[in-house]
């Protein structure tokens, strides 16, 4: 189930980049997250219900048993009601001076940063965004006057990231 999800996303991301000329201007603003996509989770806040049902369908299908018991249906559903609350407080800031501020926490135990730094475009579809002594390559797949989906470490396939955003300001 994950190996067709991460496929399909896959997939999606790539008639995306091949199919759409990204106009880079749409950046600037306020960014407002809204979903997340990683190997081992699928959370949008728009649809909590549905973030949970994958992920017990997801479960179901690695389980030798193939049942859920309700001791692991809850500590599900816990999780995306978390992760959603994550989610759904994190953002980012792309400023038309080459600056941005994102404040993002999607790991369970750890709490959300505020991060400053300095964005450029890397590439047509890429921005690389540099802070402190770091430098971070992100993938722009969508890019709308209303919605940003970015992707990163996609060359680490256990740690590669998809996330939804949707404009504030």
């Amino acid at each position: 189930m994950k190996k067709q999800l991460l496929l399909l996303v896959t997939l999606i991301s790539m008639i995306s980049v091949f199919g759409q000329k990204i106009d880079k201007d749409l950046i600037f603003g306020k960014w407002k997250a809204y979903s997340l996509i990683t190997p081992k989770l699928a959370v949008n806040t728009d649809s909590l219900q549905s973030s949970k049902k994958a992920m017990e369908n997801a479960a179901v299908a690695n389980s030798l048993s193939h049942t859920l018991g309700l001791k692991d249906s809850l500590k599900i559903a816990h999780d995306v009601i978390i992760i959603g609350k994550k989610i759904d407080s994190s953002y980012v800031q792309f400023n038309k001076n080459g600056t941005y501020v994102s404040y993002v926490c999607f790991a369970e135990g750890e709490n959300a940063e505020k991060t400053e730094g300095t964005f450029k475009w890397y590439s047509d579809s890429e921005i690389s965004l540099s802070h402190e002594s770091s430098t971070e390559i992100i993938r722009v797949k969508k890019l709308t006057s209303k919605l940003l989906s970015i992707a990163g470490n996609e060359s680490k396939p256990d740690e590669t990231f998809h996330v939804g955003f949707k404009r504030i300001e």
